[in-house]
């Protein structure tokens, strides 16, 4: 059973930490240039970076059994894509390399629910990689859907994002 903390900024570096390591070894494969990958990092889980989403108000969830074994990151009231509602934007949900498998993710994924509920937001969505079907038959098991598609790019490359949502 995972325990749940919602992170503070002194939870920045740890959460770097998490965010390095568990990006780098599930996404890295994704990328074509090293380079893009590295600069990608730094944007996403640089301390400051971190600091900064907690303090404009993102939600980060540290998840940890005997130590941390991921983390979330959930933004509140957010537009759902080409639509007038809005819900939590599941942002992250990201796993230790080591701690895959165990049935972690599915307790992961109940506690963003429970903290969009707690919220009183009326919808979960988030984005994932079309390539990653995994991810997406995760997401769809714990009864999300598909409701379009956007892309995401760098200066080498573009990947398509599946958007999901769910009510909640």
């Amino acid at each position: 059973m995972l325990n749940f903390t919602v992170a503070t900024s002194q939870d920045a570096a740890l959460l770097s930490q998490l965010g390095e390591e568990s990006y780098r070894h599930h996404f890295s494969a994704y990328w074509q240039e090293p380079a893009e990958l590295e600069a990608f990092i730094h944007r996403e889980y640089a301390r400051p970076v971190i600091t900064q989403s907690l303090a404009g108000g993102d939600c980060w969830l540290i998840a940890a059994a005997d130590r941390p074994v991921g983390f979330i990151k959930l933004s509140w009231s957010q537009s759902l894509p080409d639509s007038s509602a809005s819900g939590a934007y599941l942002h992250k949900l990201y796993l230790l390399a080591q701690q895959t498998g165990q049935g972690w993710g599915q307790q992961m994924f109940a506690e963003a629910c429970r903290q969009a509920r707690e919220r009183q937001e009326c919808w979960l969505w988030l984005e994932v990689l079309a390539n990653n079907t995994g991810a997406r038959r995760f997401y769809q098991r714990q009864g999300m859907h598909e409701v379009g598609s956007c892309w995401f790019g760098s200066d080498s490359q573009r990947s398509e994002l599946i958007q999901m949502q769910m009510a909640l």
